[in-house]
């Protein structure tokens, strides 16, 4: 298993929407959600997942604040791509099974199986 941590200095920026969906899990808690692509997400205690509000145009996004596991339905015929937002570095999949724990300035990414691209943001000092 490949263990990834990065430091952050910066917050997920506000992109809500009145067409998005929340999740939450709370205080011990766990919740387990299926995207509309299939994709399964076990979102930990703790944590939210934002899934963005065009979802349906073929533009997979989420924003995850906390913990979660992502088991990442493969769309490389149809050219998706499936980003995971973090108050670290986008994560860009391409089927694959891996855990992304995003709390406070660090940013642990644990992958499983297949491949995902890191996309740091620039941050102005």
């Amino acid at each position: 298993m490949l263990v990834i941590t990065i430091l952050a200095s910066s917050m997920i920026g506000d992109h809500h929407s009145d067409n998005e969906s929340i999740y939450t899990a709370g205080f011990g808690e766990r919740q387990k959600i299926v995207l509309p692509d299939g994709s399964a997400v076990d979102l930990n205690a703790n944590s939210s997942l934002r899934l963005g509000s065009q979802w349906v145009e073929g533009i997979q996004e989420v924003w995850l604040e906390g913990e979660a596991y992502f088991e990442v339905e493969k769309n490389l015929s149809k050219g998706v791509k499936f980003t995971v937002h973090t108050n670290g570095p986008d994560v860009e999949v391409v089927g694959t099974h891996f855990n992304v724990d995003s709390r406070k300035e660090e940013t642990r990414i644990y992958l499983e199986e297949g491949k995902v691209c890191l996309i740091l943001k620039s941050h102005p000092h």
